[in-house]
């Protein structure tokens, strides 16, 4: 070994030991948590997003910049059009990475709906069972002093006469629409027709009557004459409902006096499929 191999070598070593950094860091990490980050099919579906962005941002500058005049040749605008391109392509990944997102949703969506057409029909079943298709139903409006929301006790026993229906035919529930007359503000009789819903339906649960088989509409002022000797103007009616529909009496007409006492209204029911827009579920109180 000559002279100038005893001068380069230690050269090379000294150089390439300070290109070492002193301290080599652990990248696992931060490594470890960005591919975790990226994991996945929202990972995939994040990661295709920013990256359409990304280059959208880019097509879009090269667009104003040969618009404005900052840019003119060709090649920027073949940069503009491949960045657009690339662009698309990320959003389509992005795109299949969302449709891979929902795919196992719109399964079980679709496993639901098939338990429920199951339980609708299990249910029909069940029904055909307790009830014959000439049952009477019977409706009640229970009738209050004016301004009042007591229930007198002449109108108790037509709540105990549809517990006792309900507790032949459980397969029913109960809907409460509550009016009042229109003297005072219609918000204190909107107000008014609320105390008397809740009026009956307290009185419904001192029977034994789960308040979730029961819905309350509240109407305030009722339609027609305003006397105040009417009390359908002052009423809470009560109609059994079955299966997701109402049961209405068939139409007849009423009594000349028949306002100011009970009407009885049993006869066999017809369904009426646009009641049911007052309530989306049986399950719960709904006032409206």
């Amino acid at each position: 070994m000559n002279k100038l191999s005893w001068i380069i070598i230690p050269f090379i070593v000294l150089t390439g030991c300070a290109t070492q950094p002193a301290n080599k860091l652990d990248l696992t990490p931060l490594e470890g948590g960005i591919n975790e980050a990226k994991s996945g099919d929202f990972g995939d579906f994040m990661v295709s997003m920013h990256k359409a962005e990304t280059k959208l941002d880019e097509a879009e500058r090269i667009h104003a910049d040969l618009v404005l005049g900052r840019s003119a040749d060709q090649q920027t605008l073949d940069e503009g059009v491949k960045a657009a391109e690339r662009a698309l392509e990320h959003r389509n990944d992005a795109e299949d990475a969302f449709d891979r997102l929902l795919s196992p949703i719109e399964t079980s969506m679709e496993e639901n709906n098939q338990m429920l057409e199951e339980s609708v029909a299990r249910l029909e079943w069940i029904e055909q069972l307790h009830l014959r298709a000439d049952t009477p139903i019977p409706m009640k409006n229970v009738y209050f002093d004016f301004g009042g929301h007591r229930v007198k006790p002449t109108e108790q026993q037509k709540v105990s006469d549809l517990i006792d229906f309900l507790r032949e035919h459980p397969v029913f529930a109960l809907k409460l629409t509550g009016y009042a007359d229109t003297v005072g503000s219609k918000q204190r009789n909107y107000k008014l027709a609320e105390r008397r819903n809740n009026a009956v339906l307290d009185l419904l649960r001192s029977h034994g009557m789960p308040a979730n088989t029961v819905v309350t509409v509240a109407i305030g002022e009722a339609e027609g004459p305003d006397e105040l000797k009417n009390a359908e103007n002052r009423r809470v009616e009560i109609k059994p409902y079955i299966h997701g529909r109402y049961a209405y009496p068939k139409p007849a007409e009423p009594a000349p006096e028949a306002a100011a006492d009970d009407t009885d209204l049993s006869a066999s029911y017809e369904e009426d499929d646009d009641a049911m827009d007052d309530f989306e579920h049986t399950s719960m109180v709904v006032v409206q």
